[in-house]
């Protein structure tokens, strides 16, 4: 595959858009590439709180897989000097691009970032349209160019409400289930989890610590169980929530683990 290799977006032509994030202050810097507007791939995994390490994997697998549809310039190859002054790889993201690469972000903050960066692409997309209002020869592309991003929107809003129904589901996963998917016993997992810092063993139970507590991620389970001699049992268990199985995957993905199903594309990116 043909990699576009580019020193960084365009900032000549006064074109650079910052939508600001009234909670924390930070920017989301849209500009240009080609004439595209663009976001960094290190901005995003600022802003969704993830390993720009982590990002990178997703966009090269994704890359692979939209090759066939020709898609590969949703990602532009880019470089940047770090603060030791080494130059590292990044990416420039359109916003088809960004669309697909969030469609499986979850958090606290998530959905809310993801309207945020909806908003500077619009914002960045306006400042377009009314430069092009000013040339005539160029309405009838404009107009092609407003209608494909009016369907990329309406992509973007049906996704964003999937999502929010899925994390607003009350329906509560045993960690067996969620242990099958990485070919995992239930036991392995549980230790596993505990090995990352999110939950504790007391007695027979396990229990998320103090940090993930108030996050949704998982809540008690009770099960009641008749015994042979007509006595009920109440058990207990910890079990998650849609919300919590995301981040469980989230978490597993920045630690280079993987559902048995993706283990075959990430192996090829690495």
């Amino acid at each position: 595959m043909m990699k576009t290799q580019n020193k960084g977006p365009e900032t000549s032509r006064g074109l650079v858009h910052c939508a600001e994030n009234s909670k924390t202050d930070k920017e989301i810097a849209v500009t240009l590439w080609e004439n595209r507007p663009v976001v960094g791939s290190r901005q995003v995994a600022r802003d969704f709180e993830r390993a720009h390490k982590s990002v990178l994997r997703r966009i090269t697998l994704l890359r692979r897989e939209t090759s066939a549809q020709n898609c590969a310039d949703l990602f532009m190859s880019s470089t940047y000097v770090d603060q030791y002054g080494r130059t590292q790889k990044e990416y420039l993201i359109t916003r088809d691009g960004f669309a697909l690469l969030v469609m499986g972000f979850t958090g606290a903050q998530a959905l809310s970032w993801k309207l945020r960066y909806i908003q500077a692409f619009n914002a960045m997309e306006e400042q377009l349209r009314r430069q092009a209002l000013s040339m005539p020869q160029d309405k009838a592309l404009l107009a092609a160019a407003v209608l494909e991003a009016e369907k990329v929107m309406a992509g973007l809003r049906a996704e964003a409400d999937y999502a929010k129904r899925v994390l607003d589901s009350t329906a509560l996963i045993p960690i067996t289930g969620i242990a099958k998917d990485y070919g995992m016993t239930a036991d392995f997992m549980n230790r596993l989890l505990h090995s990352l810092g999110v939950q504790f063993k007391k007695g027979k139970r396990w229990y998320l610590y103090e940090a993930w507590q108030d996050a949704g991620y998982a809540a008690t389970n009770t099960d009641t169980i008749r015994k042979k001699d007509g006595s009920v049992k109440v058990v207990e268990s910890l079990q998650w929530t849609q919300k919590g199985k995301r981040f469980i995957r989230g978490l597993l993905a920045e630690n280079n683990i993987y559902p048995v199903l993706e283990r075959g594309s990430h192996e090829l990116c690495d």
